[in-house]
């Protein structure tokens, strides 16, 4: 099976500093949430910062992949999967 890769277009610098730094807003907030009864529980608050990873950072990550796969129409594979290297004939060298 081959697919056809697409160039990604290109973000504005508002648009790539709230895609990196927008998960970071509900990771906080559940480890802020988290933490106090993590503390009450004779936890750590490492374990609440571990705890949400999984909980919080991972799905929101994954949206984010989600949305712009349905928004730019592009398999998930190609979202996800580094693109295979370019091939060059015999006597070319990288």
């Amino acid at each position: 099976m081959t697919e056809t890769w697409q160039i990604p277009e290109r973000h504005s610098l508002r648009r790539s500093l709230f895609l990196h730094l927008a998960p970071g807003v509900p990771f906080t907030l559940a480890f802020l949430l988290l933490a106090l009864p993590v503390i009450q529980a004779a936890g750590s608050t490492y374990l609440a910062l571990v705890l949400c990873i999984p909980l919080i950072l991972v799905p929101c990550e994954v949206g984010v992949l989600l949305f712009e796969r349905k928004r730019i129409n592009w398999s998930w594979r190609s979202i996800v999967a580094l693109a295979e290297p370019q091939r060059l004939g015999p006597g070319h060298s990288c």
